[in-house]
């Protein structure tokens, strides 16, 4: 799909930072573990300074993860208030919505490697979940949208922890993967 707005050259030079950061992150956690890897390592590999990295990431382990402080688009919210398809689908796109950007050269199974990073992971999805239930709750019942926040944002958790190959196109779908782990796990428990 192509942008019909396409990024500026600021816009794209902070992906690209961005992208340099979670990069080095990546790999020099993977060649000397997560403890043993520091922000200056991390700066010194991404070419910035730690002033920089602490613009675009809170910790070296949300660097190692890519994950991005919460930015509900305005128009993706509207657009979830707006829907009338099923409500975990819904809530898929807008979390999806949030500039998650996956990185280009993605290793597969970080956190299966290193389990550490899935508190960090976890503690990136509660810091964000009150902004994201109050949004679902304008759709749906209170008791509603707890519950399907917390099945999409466990699905995405699974979806990293399984270390399938993922990039934009395909975390959708390995969600919906982990949605379907989920509703089966339910639906033994139904017949048990």
């Amino acid at each position: 799909m192509t942008n019909p707005h396409p990024d500026s050259l600021r816009e794209r030079k902070k992906r690209d930072t961005r992208e340099r950061i979670r990069e080095a992150a990546l790999e020099l956690a993977d060649a000397k573990g997560i403890a043993d890897t520091t922000v200056e390592e991390i700066c010194a590999a991404a070419d910035v300074s730690v002033r920089t990295f602490f613009n675009y990431y809170p910790s070296k382990n949300a660097a190692i993860l890519g994950l991005p402080a919460l930015v509900i688009p305005d128009g993706a919210r509207e657009a979830f208030l707006a829907g009338d398809g099923p409500l975990i689908e819904d809530i898929v796109k807008l979390i999806t919505s949030f500039g998650i950007e996956i990185p280009n050269k993605q290793k597969h199974g970080i956190i299966k490697r290193h389990p550490e990073l899935a508190s960090t992971l976890m503690e990136w999805g509660s810091r964000h979940r009150s902004d994201l239930l109050s949004i679902v709750e304008q759709r749906t019942d209170a008791s509603s949208a707890r519950l399907a926040v917390g099945a999409v944002m466990l699905s995405f958790g699974d979806a990293a922890f399984e270390g399938n190959e993922l990039s934009a196109e395909t975390i959708v779908d390995e969600v919906h993967k982990a949605l379907g782990r989920l509703a089966a796990l339910l639906a033994d428990r139904e017949t048990a």
